[in-house]
């Protein structure tokens, strides 16, 4: 077709960024007041809440490398995701000595409380694990058809397994 243009005077391709990686973060919150999590949006620098932490509560959350995140709550504080399936402490420089040994009083006492349940999968479909937390659902773990997975857990928690909607 001569109407075309020739290659030579085609538009150049564009560089196509390969997408940040997607991974993990779990984020523990070091004191005893709710920690609201932030993430910033790249081009407009506007938060978006995206996760509630309550006093000495800990959440995973999926994100990306390179996001930026900021705690706002029981302390102001900002948060890189620099490192896959990282584990971040919230609010770790508020500690003060009292807070600090509450915090381990109340550790010992889930640790000593700790009852192994294991899960396993006898449906031919992937399921998935969630724990409930007060109405929040949060993802534990997928687990394939035939295979087992399992937590140390304490008296009170809720449980829920699924099918996975992903169709795995």
């Amino acid at each position: 077709d001569s109407s075309a243009p020739p290659l030579s005077e085609s538009v150049p391709a564009q560089r196509m960024d390969p997408p940040p990686e997607t991974t993990r973060l779990f984020l523990e919150n070091q004191v005893d007041k709710v920690a609201e999590v932030f993430w910033i949006e790249p081009a407009t620098k506007k938060p978006l809440k995206i996760e509630t932490i309550p006093g000495y509560g800990s959440r995973t959350i999926n994100t990306r490398l390179g996001h930026v995140l900021q705690v706002r709550g029981a302390c102001a504080q900002a948060l890189l995701v620099s490192e896959p399936d990282a584990t971040e402490l919230i609010c770790a420089h508020a500690i003060t000595e009292e807070d600090h040994k509450r915090r381990l009083l109340v550790q010992i006492a889930d640790m000593a409380q700790a009852l192994p349940v294991k899960f396993k999968n006898l449906c031919n479909r992937t399921v998935g694990v969630w724990q409930d937390r007060s109405g929040d659902r949060e993802s534990m773990h997928q687990l394939k058809p035939g295979a087992t997975y399992a937590i140390n857990t304490r008296p009170g928690l809720r449980f829920c397994v699924a099918l996975d909607e992903g169709g795995g």
